[in-house]
């Protein structure tokens, strides 16, 4: 079966869009290694779109953007991620993809060190608002991917799995429901 050009240069759109590389800088605290660098001014969740040059018009990035905790989900992750999911709903997108603004680390699942500062109260209004947020994902009227490059650990598998697609960088990426070794129903 012959392929048609067309479908190639889509498969390499696509593969640009759900892994668009970032320029590795080089960090002088780290001698003979690269970091990347990473932009803290931007909020935790923000939505961002492709260079019209690519051709993937339609197309609207989910970006998670905390670095210091790997995507770990907090509070304010969560709201913003509602808020995100809301405009994207009505905005035109034909495409969401979920990803990470941090190479290597997908989502590392609940952010624990909020959470043990939490009453009882404030963990079941937290597990609502999260279980809104999944739905609010698994239900938007166009296909929804998940870009997962790294960990994607008990909250974050449910993000991905929240979407219609999951797609694996090429990097160490492991899927886990980790919750349950604490004896917590994922869901």
């Amino acid at each position: 079966m012959i392929r048609s050009s067309s479908t190639a240069v889509f498969k390499l759109r696509l593969n640009f869009a759900l892994f668009n590389a970032r320029p590795a800088v080089y960090n002088s605290s780290l001698p003979g290694l690269y970091r990347r660098r990473y932009s803290t001014s931007k909020p935790v969740v923000y939505l961002d779109h492709p260079p019209e040059s690519a051709g993937l018009e339609g197309i609207t990035y989910l970006n998670l953007n905390r670095p210091e905790a790997k995507n770990a989900i907090s509070l304010e992750l969560l709201d913003q991620m509602f808020t995100c999911l809301g405009k994207v709903r009505f905005d035109g997108t034909r495409v969401l993809i979920l990803k990470s603004s941090v190479p290597g680390s997908f989502c590392a699942g609940a952010d624990l060190k909020e959470r043990r500062r939490m009453s009882k109260v404030e963990v079941s209004k937290f597990l609502h608002d999260l279980r809104n947020t999944l739905h609010e994902l698994d239900t938007l009227p166009m296909p929804t991917i998940a870009a997962i490059d790294g960990p994607a650990l008990g909250g974050g598998l449910e993000l991905a799995l929240a979407c219609d697609l999951r797609v694996a960088g090429p990097g160490a990426t492991k899927l886990g429901l980790t919750e349950t070794k604490l004896g917590i129903i994922p869901g």
